[in-house]
């Protein structure tokens, strides 16, 4: 009898072990959606809401991230195109050339195609790899365009900004599918709903899942699935269908701002196309076998996006300009936890490579480190610390980094201008305020303050400049400064090229962004 308890007690032990890390029936390595929210506020996800005020409606965000794992100390850049070019490369920005801005359409720059992005690894360990959404890393030749960067099929536009409906930043238009114009899945603003690119985007993401079963049956053998889904969502410019308008509060609600009502459509018609996306995962049974990746691509702005109680907004140095918004979500997780060890978007590449099988620790030139491990069992990260950037194209500056910040434990060191410090209020809260300024010992920000140092643990709203009380500190955060400064490549800011004026094209192409110079020589 007593043996009999013991094999019970066995086999409850083995099912709770079971259950807690949720093994999937399928074998191999998992599917992958990695999902980029453009300019998403901090404060505009439900479960960083600090007002409660239930303004910006999230519920599929929030049910995703409450079972998965929360990143609460997970940083991007503060503008798109170097976030996305660390996101798919791995590697700091001023290891791309990328320090400075971001790329115009008429710009002749791009991520550098000697470099394999993370599309590239996947597809050459079995996966089936697909872009739907924004690039914003380049597109002046055709290698640089993602059709040529390791991506089985891609829908979506090249450029970083442009209208949801008619598709068009001016001169010209900018949508394909696979490299082609694609002119049909454009209306006129206010038009055909499903051609606004947040539906237009989550529809495709669901075809292709659909597709992925019809073609790949659930089963050991399956073929793994990688979808790059950027929205263009929350981005300016401001647009939502009535729909989306129509489901939020009176104006009055948001302190009369018509911008900010606009964007909390926005904001949950991005929340809702994502949750379509989970059910059609789910529909397929694929999403027993996922890896669910969302992330914010830097701060937002006003006067849509807010990152309350964070400083700055995007573009900037704070950490409103770069502490995001981000989770993971998977039925092979155990999850319904906040991580806050420190990471990174740079983090994602190894992380995902090792996932997919492929050894992260054979590519000794990446930034990024594997963080799986670390993130699933809660437990130290690996990175302790984080160069946010170091960018010298307008001077070296006073300290000879011109705009630059590093992060090294729980302290940061911002060097130069970091841009718009101010803490802003979002419109309609009533509880929130910026805070006074602290006593002495923190110094108090002038015109001529060129260096800040902030304990982000104990002051995630760097309140406190604590330069003068800790000069041992700032010392060897300076150091570190120089010593990734040795390894800076130069920056790669061209000039506006002429030549990219899309109305100087010919045929299917008249009218169209797209790639004008000829590849380089190999």
């Amino acid at each position: 009898m007593r043996r009999g308890v013991q094999i019970m007690a066995v086999l409850v032990l083995g099912l709770q072990i079971a259950l807690a890390t949720q093994v999937p029936l399928a074998a191999g390595p998992p599917h992958i959606v990695l999902i980029l929210c453009d300019d998403y506020g901090y404060s505009d996800i439900g479960y960083h809401n600090v007002a409660a005020d239930g303004l910006l409606r999230t519920p599929n965000f929030d049910s995703l991230a409450a079972a998965g794992i929360k990143l609460e100390n997970y940083y991007v850049q503060p503008i798109c195109t170097p976030t996305r070019s660390q996101l798919l490369s791995g590697r700091y920005q001023i290891h791309t050339g990328l320090q400075h801005g971001v790329i115009h359409p008429q710009m002749p720059s791009g991520l550098n195609t000697s470099f394999r992005l993370i599309s590239d690894e996947l597809r050459s360990l079995g996966y089936a790899t697909h872009l739907v959404g924004k690039w914003h890393i380049g597109f002046y030749n055709n290698a640089s365009c993602p059709w040529n960067r390791g991506f089985d099929t891609t829908v979506g536009y090249l450029g970083g900004e442009e209208d949801y409906w008619t598709h068009v930043r001016d001169p010209g238009f900018d949508f394909r599918r696979n490299g082609v114009p694609d002119r049909a899945d454009a209306t006129t603003v206010d038009g055909n709903t499903s051609l606004y690119s947040t539906k237009l985007f989550r529809d495709e993401a669901v075809a292709l899942i659909n597709a992925h079963v019809n073609s790949h049956p659930i089963g050991a053998a399956n073929k793994p699935f990688f979808l790059y889904l950027p929205f263009q969502a929350v981005h300016s410019p401001l647009q939502a269908p009535k729909f989306w308008l129509d489901k939020q509060p009176p104006v009055a609600s948001f302190g009369n701002s018509t911008d900010r009502r606009t964007y909390a459509a926005m904001v949950e018609q991005l929340d809702f196309a994502v949750g379509k996306v989970v059910d059609a995962l789910n529909t397929t049974e694929m999403w027993l076998n996922t890896v669910l990746i969302v992330s914010a691509d830097n701060g937002g702005i006003e006067p849509g996006g807010f990152n309350y109680p964070l400083r700055g907004e995007k573009a900037t140095l704070w950490e409103g300009g770069m502490r995001a918004n981000g989770f993971v979500a998977s039925p092979l997780l155990h999850g319904g936890f906040n991580y806050r060890g420190l990471v990174h978007v740079s983090d994602w590449y190894p992380t995902l490579l090792g996932l997919a099988g492929g050894n992260p620790n054979s590519h000794p030139y990446l930034d990024g480190h594997d963080v799986w491990t670390a993130i699933t069992t809660n437990s130290s990260s690996p990175r302790t610390e984080l160069l946010h950037n170091i960018d010298i194209f307008n001077g070296l500056g006073q300290h000879g980094f011109g705009n630059a910040a590093i992060r090294v434990g729980s302290l940061k060191l911002i060097v130069g201008g970091p841009g718009n410090g101010t803490y802003h209020l979002p419109p309609g809260c009533s509880s929130c305020s910026t805070p006074p300024h602290s006593p002495s010992p923190c110094v108090a920000d002038s015109t001529n303050t060129t260096l800040w140092l902030f304990d982000i643990l104990a002051d995630p709203r760097e309140t406190c400049n604590l330069v003068q009380s800790k000069p041992l500190d700032v010392e060897r955060l300076l150091a570190r400064l120089a010593e990734y400064n040795k390894t800076q490549v130069a920056v790669q800011y061209p000039a506006d090229d002429p030549a990219s004026n899309p109305a100087l094209r010919s045929g299917i192409e008249k009218g169209v962004w797209g790639p004008w110079r000829p590849n380089p020589n190999p």
